[in-house]
């Protein structure tokens, strides 16, 4: 979870320890957009608790900034439609905008780490990051361009020349896991 990674250094860093931020992972494991903003009974994976709608948790938390970074799963395996998508990222952004915490909207990253637009998902990831950068713009969201981030970090790092001249990419393992 990227919480349990980031935490450590918010709490040590001599800027943001004296702030005190409470970090609150609401990320529904296997989810996808129409889980986060509708609630879900279960999550993707047994075991999972279920959760209430995004705009119940922003409200309950009484969080001063809500993070969203959703995607992934809407594109690779819940084949959720891209207008569906952009309508419920609206759909955040106006349940932040009722309940005051600042938002903060992340692209998607990466489903497979060719860095050189050769993943199955590729096509498509790109097509829900523009979308997630079309809604914060229109939203006045701020906007985290992971996708890009993640792709120039590959760009970079994710190459290996061999003997033959020929470049070799690892698919996986580089940023991700999965």
């Amino acid at each position: 979870c990227y919480i349990a990674t980031i935490e450590p250094s918010i709490k040590t860093s001599k800027t943001t320890r004296p702030l005190h931020i409470k970090l609150i992972n609401r990320g529904i494991n296997g989810g996808g957009v129409l889980q986060l903003r509708d609630g879900a009974k279960e999550a993707g994976y047994p075991g999972n608790s279920p959760q209430n709608s995004f705009a119940n948790l922003i409200a309950s938390d009484k969080a001063d900034i809500a993070v969203v970074y959703i995607g992934i799963n809407d594109v690779w395996w819940r084949k959720t439609p891209p207008e569906t998508f952009e309508k419920a990222m609206t759909d955040l952004a106006a349940a932040a905008k009722k309940t005051k915490p600042r938002l903060v909207i992340a692209t998607l990253s990466v489903h497979g780490e060719l860095p050189n637009g050769q993943n199955p998902d590729d096509k498509n990831i790109d097509q829900f990051a523009e979308i997630t950068r079309k809604v914060a713009k229109e939203t006045g969201t701020t906007l985290v361009d992971l996708r890009a981030a993640y792709i120039a970090y590959l760009q970079n790092q994710n190459a290996q020349l061999r003997v033959d001249g020929s470049l070799y990419y690892k698919p996986t393992g580089v940023l991700t896991y999965d």
